[in-house]
């Protein structure tokens, strides 16, 4: 077991940049001057971008997000959030992608 000391032991890889996509269903109250309401089960965090696909008929419209508030609530006996997010005008580049092989 002759140099087994000086044998590299970890590999530290260089980070990565990408994407995480969460897939969450929210219920949409409301939309109204460049603001959504919508309940869910998972909290928001001020600043965070989301983007919330709604179907329109055939067609999905995506709407790109930013979370301006975030208050538990309860809706029929259960813990959900209230989340109240202002739509963005253009894409943000910190902002998920669609999926692969969709156009935006």
């Amino acid at each position: 077991m002759s140099g087994r000391r000086s044998h590299p032991r970890i590999a530290v890889v260089p980070a990565t940049q990408g994407f995480l996509r969460l897939l969450h269903e929210v219920v949409v109250q409301q939309i109204e001057a460049g603001e959504v309401v919508a309940i869910s089960r998972e909290p928001g965090v001020e600043g965070e971008m989301l983007a919330i696909e709604m179907p329109t008929g055939p067609e999905v419209e995506r709407l790109q997000c930013r979370v301006i508030d975030s208050r538990p609530c309860i809706v029929d006996g259960h813990l959900r959030h209230r989340l109240r997010l202002l739509t963005q005008p253009h894409r943000s580049p910190d902002c998920v992608p669609a999926p692969p092989g969709t156009q935006e």
